[in-house]
């Protein structure tokens, strides 16, 4: 549930960073781990990406799509958002835009996130 529709939010990073910290605690919760104790090896283990990344992933492919897209309006709505406090600051916190490819996103998002 926490995931659900989450491109349409509009987070910044301190807000991402708790969801990613309460997405955590459920890996805590499941797996009897202490609060202090990380569950990144168990999430590679189990192939499951952290909230941060789902979150940027999703963000910036729907933003591509709406790129790209043939409506006018949206199109047009686009062309203001790309100036936009909220896209310089994703972007930012992504070191990503998303006028890349939907592949190179994804690519890119993999290696910044799990590629450690």
């Amino acid at each position: 549930m926490l995931s659900y529709a989450i491109e349409s939010l509009q987070l910044c990073t301190a807000v991402l960073r708790k969801f990613n910290a309460y997405w955590n605690s459920v890996y805590r919760k499941i797996f009897s781990y202490k609060p202090w104790k990380s569950v990144r090896d168990v999430m590679k283990c189990l192939d499951k990406k952290n909230l941060e990344f789902i979150y940027c992933e999703r963000k910036l492919c729907f933003l591509h799509n709406m790129l790209v897209s043939d409506n006018d309006v949206i199109t047009c709505i686009m062309s203001v958002y790309v100036r936009s406090k909220e896209y310089a600051e994703l972007c930012k916190h992504c070191e990503l835009s998303a006028l890349h490819s939907v592949a190179y996103i994804k690519r890119s998002l993999f290696e910044k996130f799990c590629g450690t």
